[in-house]
């Protein structure tokens, strides 16, 4: 998998299910594809439902895009803030304790 692909979505080597979806499309005499349906069809609505998620999903600035970060990125933030609390000694002593953030 391209590196991309894996950090984006938390693909790694075992198995894991990746949801795709499409638009309803149907060719007209020409050969051309027209993905507009007659309101109120099954396919006029699941059409709009891409197409809104398709707009949540490209908005920077409003972003749903929050909800979709790399867990890479989320273990630097708690790195950092782990940085930032001061060491007070080990615990690794202690019955069910695996140490410190620092260890």
């Amino acid at each position: 998998m391209p590196e991309e692909f894996t950090k984006i979505t938390g693909s790694d080597f075992d198995i894991d299910h990746l949801y795709l979806a499409r638009y309803n499309y149907k060719l007209d005499e020409s050969g051309n594809v027209i993905k507009d349906f007659e309101e109120g069809s099954k396919e006029y609505y699941q059409n709009t439902i891409i197409d809104t998620m398709m707009t949540l999903l490209k908005d920077s600035e409003n972003s749903i895009n929050c909800l979709y970060k790399s867990i890479d990125n989320d273990t630097d933030l708690a790195k950092h803030v782990a940085d930032l609390i001061p060491e007070v000694g080990s615990t690794k002593a202690e019955p069910f304790n695996f140490g410190t953030l620092h260890e």
